[in-house]
């Protein structure tokens, strides 16, 4: 007896995750050289063909060094495959760093509660439940932002397919490229679990309605 399950087992066994792809830059330091060779090449090119001194250049020398730049920011770059994780993944993650950083965490909102009294006390605010829900919030919204964080960063380590990444190297690439471009990859990351794929078919790969007619005769 043919088995139910047959095709959807055909199909999972050799189906993937949703996965994307995006590209870092290690010189991103060369844009604010950039920002000045063009800033540079708007005065110049202001100025009245007839008011510049012989010689002066309208552009095109400044043009040349904007390019190489580009090619040396371009020769930075490095691909970084991200794939879609689920829910329960995610929860574990949360969870497991939670636990991991309960003595750090508690700190945290040691010190937002102490320094959420000390705002009480400059604003005037004595009524006992004010204080407390304010104090509550304070530590509630620091340890969260804490925990968010580094849950983040493990997240990104668990998704990054390659290259090959833990957490010690997602945070030490956090610290030497920034917040902009660990932010590509959580959007990457975030488009691999959330967005439907949209696959777009070919137009020759697409059948025509004369090889429709002949599948049928």
């Amino acid at each position: 007896m043919t088995d139910e399950f047959t095709d959807i087992d055909a199909f999972l066994s050799g189906a993937k995750r949703s996965e994307r792809s995006v590209t870092l830059y290690g010189r991103v330091d060369l844009m604010a050289d950039i920002d000045l060779l063009e800033a540079e090449q708007r005065t110049a090119a202001a100025i009245p063909e007839a008011d510049r001194a012989m010689g002066e250049d309208s552009g095109s020398t400044l043009q040349a060094k904007i390019d190489a730049l580009y090619v040396q920011l371009a020769a930075s770059k490095k691909v970084f495959r991200v794939r879609s994780l689920v829910y329960d993944e995610v929860e574990a993650i949360r969870a497991e760093t939670q636990k991991e950083l309960k003595d750090d965490l508690d700190k945290v909102a040691a010190a937002a509660r102490a320094d959420a009294v000390d705002q009480c006390k400059r604003a005037g605010i004595t009524a006992v439940n004010d204080v407390n829900a304010f104090v509550r919030t304070a530590a509630i919204t620091a340890s969260t932002a804490v925990l968010q964080k580094e849950s983040d960063l493990r997240v990104i380590a668990k998704a990054v397919v390659s290259p090959a990444m833990n957490l010690d190297r997602v945070k030490q690439l956090a610290e030497v490229l920034g917040e902009a471009q660990i932010n590509m990859i959580k959007a990457a990351y975030s488009r691999a679990t959330n967005e439907e794929p949209k696959v777009m078919i070919p137009k020759l790969l697409t059948p025509s309605p004369t090889d429709e007619t002949a599948m049928s005769s």
